[in-house]
């Protein structure tokens, strides 16, 4: 009985969002990123500057990491921001939302480079050295462009011109039945 009643279940209608609840979301979203970006770059900060306190020195390869991963934290959030832009109307009433940031693909990847920019932050205190898993960025980019535009163009190849001989000779392979 179970099983018939799980068989015949409907699947509900996928309910679309309106412009006000994409924008809605799409703040909260930018709140989020941007809440996680300035604690993880507060914890850095504190870290170097605990570092240098206690060693009295502070470190070149310190800082540099620090403006690298602000630079990037930016670079993430100018792209959600650029994605979410929304048209408001004379009386702040949504005329467009813009992009939804939890459906769009390039706003996943820039979500993801905001996380793991923030885990390596959190993770160089640690190591320095942790900062070489960076790398994994531009690898896995030029990955979904190997596996999306470059591969299939290189497999495509050029295929000969058909001629009109080749038609017939496919139409005489074909049997017609009545």
């Amino acid at each position: 009985v179970v099983l018939w009643a799980w068989c015949n279940l409907k699947m509900p209608k996928e309910r679309r969002k309106g412009q006000k609840e994409i924008y809605k979301d799409n703040l909260s979203t930018l709140d989020f990123y941007f809440r996680i970006s300035v604690i993880v770059n507060i914890i850095h900060i504190s870290h170097i500057l605990f570092y240098s306190w206690w060693y009295s020195e502070i470190q070149v390869w310190s800082i540099f990491w620090l403006i690298f991963s602000i630079l990037h934290h930016g670079g993430g959030h100018w792209m959600l921001r650029y994605l979410s832009r929304a048209v408001l109307g004379p009386k702040d009433e949504v005329i467009d939302a813009g992009s939804d940031l939890s459906d769009s693909w390039i706003s996943e990847y820039s979500k993801d480079v905001i996380l793991f920019i923030s885990i390596l932050q959190c993770t160089s205190i640690i190591s320095n050295m942790i900062w070489t898993l960076w790398v994994l960025i531009p690898a896995y980019a030029f990955y979904k462009i190997w596996i999306t535009l470059l591969w299939p163009w290189f497999q495509s190849g050029s295929e000969p011109l058909d001629d009109g001989g080749s038609k017939k000779g496919k139409k005489s392979k074909t049997k017609r039945i009545h």
